[in-house]
C-alpha cells in the first residue's frame, strides 16, 4: 500500500466535482492481506478475481477536493462470489449496536404515533437479520422485506419467515415497490455500493413521502485516525467509499431527502486501545515460533511504547472516536433532483 497525494481530475460519484486527491494506492496482495477472507483462500484464485474486477492489478483511494467524500477507482463494489467466500456463517455478522438501537427507537416511536398502522420496512444488507428480526415486534412480517448477498444469510431470514431478495439492491424492480415502504435501513452498507446518484433516486422512488431511510457508515474520523497507525479498513472492493456528513447530505439530497439527525457513536476506549495493541502486536516478532515469548516480548514492549507514545495513545481516547456513524433522512421531495 502506497500513500500518494497527487492531484488529478476525477468526477465524485456523491457531489460530481472534478478535482481529487489520490489518498492511498492499494494492490492485490494489499486486498489480499487485509480484507477479512476465510483461510485458507487461494491466493492465485483471489487475484484472478480481482485482475477482473479492477480491470488491472491495482486500486486508488482517492479524496474529493469539494465534499471531501473518499471513494475508490475504479469505483467497483465486490460481487457475490466475493460475499459468499466471507458470509458462510453467524460470524463477521453484528450482533445489537449503537446504530440498531437509534433505529429501532425510532421506529418505535412511528408506532406509537398510530399503534394500529402497520410500517412497511426495507432492509438493504440484512445480513443474517439481527437488527430486522426485533423490529418483528413493531410490524407484521410480511410487510418487511430484505435484501442480503449472502446465500447463508438469505436462509436464516427466510427461516425466520422474512422474504430475502438475493441479489443487489440495484437490481430491484423499483416501479414493482414505487411509494411502499415507511422506512429503509442501510447499516454498513453504503460504503461498499457504487452509482450513488441513482442509488438514492431509487431509495427515494420506493419509499413513501415523508417515510425515513435510515442509514450507518463507518466513522470517517476514526478510519482516518487508525490509518495513521497502519491500520486500514476503508480496502477496495470491500469499501469503496468513506462517508462524511457533507457528502451524506449532498448525494441525499440528489433522492429528495432531508437530514432529520446526525449522530457519531460514542468513542469506546477499551475497544480503540485493544485496536490500537493490535496493531503493534501483529506486526512484531512474527518468526518466533514460541507464542508464549512472542507474547511477552509484544506486551512488555507495548507497555514501553504505550507510555513513551502518549500523545498517539491520547489521540485514540478523544471525543467522537466511535466506529460509526448515523444519519436519519426524510424524503421530503416526490419530484428527484437530477
Amino acid at each position: 500500500m502506497l500513500e500518494n497525494k497527487k492531484t488529478m481530475e476525477r468526477i465524485c460519484p456523491a457531489c460530481n466535482h472534478k478535482k481529487a486527491i489520490i489518498r492511498n494506492i492499494y494492490n492485490i496482495k494489499d486486498a489480499y492481506d487485509r480484507l477479512p477472507l476465510p483461510k485458507p483462500t487461494s491466493e492465485a484464485i483471489f487475484y484472478s478475481y480481482l485482475t477482473t474486477l479492477w480491470g488491472g492489478d491495482q486500486a486508488e483511494f482517492l479524496e474529493c477536493q469539494n465534499c471531501k467524500l473518499c471513494y475508490a477507482n475504479p469505483f467497483i463494489p465486490a460481487n457475490e462470489f466475493h460475499y459468499n467466500l466471507i458470509y458462510k456463517s453467524d460470524e463477521g455478522y453484528s450482533k445489537w449496536s449503537w446504530e440498531f438501537e437509534l433505529t429501532y427507537n425510532h421506529l418505535e416511536n412511528m408506532k406509537k404515533d398510530d399503534p394500529t398502522y402497520e410500517m412497511n420496512i426495507l432492509e438493504i444488507g440484512a445480513g443474517n437479520g439481527s437488527f430486522i428480526k426485533k423490529t418483528s415486534s413493531i410490524t407484521q412480517k410480511e410487510k418487511i422485506l430484505t435484501i442480503e448477498y449472502s446465500s447463508y444469510a438469505k436462509e436464516q431470514l427466510e427461516k425466520f419467515g422474512l422474504k430475502c431478495e438475493q441479489k443487489s439492491f440495484m437490481e430491484i424492480d423499483s416501479d414493482l415497490y414505487k411509494d411502499s415502504f415507511d422506512a429503509v435501513c442501510m447499516f454498513h452498507v453504503l460504503e461498499h455500493m457504487n452509482d450513488l446518484n441513482e442509488l438514492f433516486i431509487r431509495i427515494a422512488k420506493i419509499t413513501k413521502k415523508n417515510g425515513f431511510l435510515f442509514i450507518s457508515i463507518p466513522n470517517n474520523r476514526h478510519q482516518e485516525l487508525f490509518e495513521r497507525y497502519d491500520f486500514f479498513e476503508d480496502v477496495p472492493p470491500i469499501h469503496i467509499s468513506r462517508w462524511n456528513r457533507k457528502s451524506l447530505e449532498i448525494a441525499a439530497r440528489m433522492g429528495g431527502f432531508q437530514l432529520e439527525d446526525y449522530q457519531i457513536e460514542s468513542t469506546n476506549r477499551f475497544l480503540n486501545l485493544k485496536k490500537y495493541y493490535s496493531i503493534y502486536r501483529r506486526s512484531k516478532f512474527k518468526k518466533l515460533k514460541n507464542n508464549l515469548i512472542r507474547k511477552s516480548i509484544n506486551r512488555s514492549l507495548f507497555m514501553v511504547m504505550f507510555f513513551t507514545r502518549l500523545k498517539n495513545v491520547f489521540s485514540i481516547l478523544q471525543k467522537d472516536l466511535g466506529k460509526s456513524q448515523w444519519v436519519c433522512l426524510k424524503k421530503i421531495q416526490t419530484k428527484i433532483i437530477k
